[in-house]
């Protein structure tokens, strides 16, 4: 189901009783009325359709292998979780380094143990 279809649920409803006001979106201006049951059947609709949209994404994250990358951090496309740990790595990383360390190493996310994480993943 596409979200124009999910749309023509609003369009189509033919009931009697109306409490629901729906526009597109940005327009700001009402476009209809539907019932109550065909609004939770367009909302339901539309929630399958991005579900099938978010399943059909790669997992491309260059940490994990496993999850769809939502993050470009530090130049890794990562995954949320992925990207809180590198985070709390490099957190570290600069805190054991100290000031001098930081510009000295500048990188400071190891990521010699990624591919191992991957493979017992």
């Amino acid at each position: 189901m596409t979200y124009e279809q999910a749309t023509q649920i609003l369009l189509d409803c033919q009931h009697d009783h109306k409490p629901c006001e729906w526009s597109t979106a940005g327009s700001g201006a009402p476009q209809g009325h539907c019932c109550t049951d065909c609004w939770n059947a367009h909302v339901a609709a539309r929630r399958q359709t991005r579900k099938e949209q978010l399943a059909m994404r790669p997992n491309d994250c260059q940490r994990c292998g496993t999850k769809p990358s939502q993050w470009n951090y530090g130049g890794y496309l990562l995954c949320g979780m992925c990207k809180t740990a590198t985070a709390r790595e490099h957190n570290q990383a600069m805190a054991a380094a100290g000031g001098l360390g930081i510009f000295a190493q500048g990188l400071l996310v190891s990521t010699k143990d990624w591919a191992a994480r991957k493979a017992t993943a």
